[in-house]
């Protein structure tokens, strides 16, 4: 049924013919042709995939700045704890070692509810970036008067990337 060769489709050189050709074979004769050329569309699938591949290096170095927050907020816990430590091994009364303790924790939790903002903003802004980056692919590809609109293909196997007039009279 199909004459395809495992070996050699899917080098890259030949993966554009065989999206060419199977997507210009319709089975059942949907559809006989598309309003934008085979070049067209390749382009508008080359700059998505380009633009995915930007917004994951987005989200991942977003990501990575977000752990190097979380990095530092345990970093801050464990030196507050020393602190504590050492504050409990103080020479001092109780009621002194409480006051101090207290007032330390205090700065800590204004610390650590400053460095959760961080952390949020961080999220909110590297989600936007690759979000909006996606949201203008989409709209450029789904912008028609950017798109090089041409006649209806004809469904044959011998087309390629610019239809000619003779595909169109020989399948007439």
């Amino acid at each position: 049924m199909y004459n395809l060769d495992l070996t050699t489709a899917a080098l890259p050189q030949n993966m554009t013919k065989l999206f060419i050709s199977n997507l210009f074979t319709p089975l059942g004769g949907y559809p006989k042709g598309l309003p934008v050329s085979p070049a067209s569309l390749l382009a508008m699938q080359r700059q998505s995939l380009i633009t995915l591949a930007e917004s994951h290096k987005t989200a991942l170095s977003g990501l990575q700045a977000v752990l190097r927050q979380q990095s530092d907020i345990i970093s801050g816990v464990l030196a507050w704890q020393n602190t504590l430590l050492s504050i409990m091994l103080q020479e001092g009364t109780p009621e002194e070692k409480i006051s101090r303790q207290a007032a330390l924790t205090q700065n800590h939790y204004q610390n650590s509810i400053r460095d959760i903002r961080q952390v949020q903003d961080t999220i909110a802004s590297t989600l936007r970036q690759a979000s909006d980056m996606l949201h203008r692919n989409t709209l450029q590809a789904l912008n028609l008067k950017d798109i090089t609109l041409t006649e209806p293909v004809l469904a044959t196997p011998a087309n390629s990337d610019a239809p000619s007039g003779n595909n169109q009279a020989t399948a007439a």
